[in-house]
């Protein structure tokens, strides 16, 4: 079975630590990148290619993580 890749995007370090922990201890899953920022998501997520983001929708910055999943669907849509 493959496992499911996941990456974590969010501004508060201790919860996305926490839920990096939840995904790698969960059978079939793997979590391979942490981000706390919207333009680190956008670098870092279309070169990992996960099957799954978790993204927070409030990171504070200008852009919202709602924003971010709009700009990486279309780069990667498999995800």
């Amino acid at each position: 079975m493959k496992e499911i890749t996941v990456c974590i995007v969010d501004d508060v370090s201790e919860l996305r630590q926490a839920l990096e922990e939840i995904v790698s201890s969960a059978d079939g899953y793997k979590c391979i990148g942490t981000m706390s920022n919207v333009s680190e998501a956008l670098t870092r997520i279309p070169l990992l290619k996960p099957d799954v983001v978790l993204m927070d929708i409030n990171l504070g910055e200008t852009e919202s993580g709602i924003d971010c999943v709009r700009e990486l669907k279309p780069i990667t849509p498999a995800t």
